[in-house]
């Protein structure tokens, strides 16, 4: 649209077992070009994935149940 000045956002999904570490990634993005997403299993990272577009994905590689690596390679 012609004089739209509204920005494009960019999605940062982060995926981590911890909430102290997603809460902390969510305060440091508040304010940001970037929109925060959260997920600690990864079942809740893979329907953010169905729902929203992302286009940073950054994830814990170590997790009880879940391998970061698998995840990503999704």
């Amino acid at each position: 649209l012609s004089g739209d000045n509204t920005e494009k956002k960019f999605t940062v999904l982060v995926i981590d077992n911890e909430p102290q570490v997603l809460n902390l990634c969510r305060k440091y993005l508040e304010g940001t070009e970037f929109d925060f997403q959260g997920a600690v299993e990864r079942e809740d990272a893979l329907r953010a994935l169905e729902h929203v577009w992302v286009d940073i994905i950054v994830s814990d590689i170590l997790m009880p149940e879940n391998d970061g690596n698998q995840l990503i390679g999704k």
